[in-house]
């Protein structure tokens, strides 16, 4: 028995080489999986962007809109007398108003989270800085990415 070789007449370079094999194989496998993630991301972005261009996504629908498409999907779905129109009407709109209430403090909570955020980095930054980070988070909610300020009602409120 030489001494590149097993008990069992194997040589050490191949068991060596198998594991470079397996090696390369795992490494090519995880390089693959990656790959396919990214992929994803960047054809899932392009779909996006497609969809809803630079403007962004479409303004939330008014409460209004959205218990007027809840009534009709609801009438549809089961047919709906008068009285119970009047009383589902009356429930959808109660609860309407809750979610609104919860959705206008979520979002002042929001609101003084992200300018506590701007302000401690703009302590990090200095003042010439920090205002150039400002200028760059007003063209960010400008209207269609133009860097202008809107004119009329924002796509979201800048963080204040």
């Amino acid at each position: 028995m030489s001494q590149n070789e097993t008990p069992d007449g194997d040589s050490t370079s191949v068991r060596f080489s198998n594991r470079r094999l397996a090696r390369k194989k795992a490494l090519l496998w995880s390089l693959a999986a990656v790959g396919c993630v990214v992929a994803g991301m960047v054809i899932g972005g392009g779909v996006v962007f497609l969809h809803y261009g630079h403007r962004g996504p479409p303004p939330r629908p008014k409460s209004e809109e959205i218990r007027d498409r809840i009534m009709a999907r609801l009438d549809k779905a089961v047919g709906l007398t008068p009285d119970e129109k009047a009383d589902c009407q009356e429930i959808i709109a109660r609860h309407m108003e809750e979610i609104d209430r919860i959705r206008e403090e979520s979002s002042a909570i929001l609101r003084g989270r992200f300018g506590a955020m701007r302000d401690e980095v703009g302590v990090v930054i200095g003042p010439e800085r920090r205002e150039k980070w400002e200028a760059e988070i007003r063209k960010f909610f400008s209207p269609a990415g133009t860097g202008k300020e809107a004119e009329g009602p924002r796509r979201r409120p800048p963080p204040q």
